[in-house]
């Protein structure tokens, strides 16, 4: 659920960076929390996180990078 939340705020027109943030430390939170206790999910959200993450980084860059109306 925190994936698909931090997904929907980075795709948005104007990326809610704040809020996708807190979603990703919440999964991090969660990994690190219930460490060996996710079964055969925690691998898989182990596997997902680097790619969340990688989409944080680009759609902040999207967001500070002026547009070709903006300069």
């Amino acid at each position: 659920a925190f994936y698909e939340l931090a997904a929907l705020h980075l795709g948005e027109d104007v990326p809610r960076l704040d809020d996708a943030r807190l979603a990703i430390d919440a999964i991090e939170a969660v990994l690190a929390g219930l460490e060996g206790r996710l079964g055969e999910a925690g691998p898989a959200i182990a596997a997902a996180l680097p790619q969340l993450k990688m989409a944080f980084v680009e759609a902040a860059d999207r967001s500070s990078t002026p547009g070709p109306d903006q300069g």
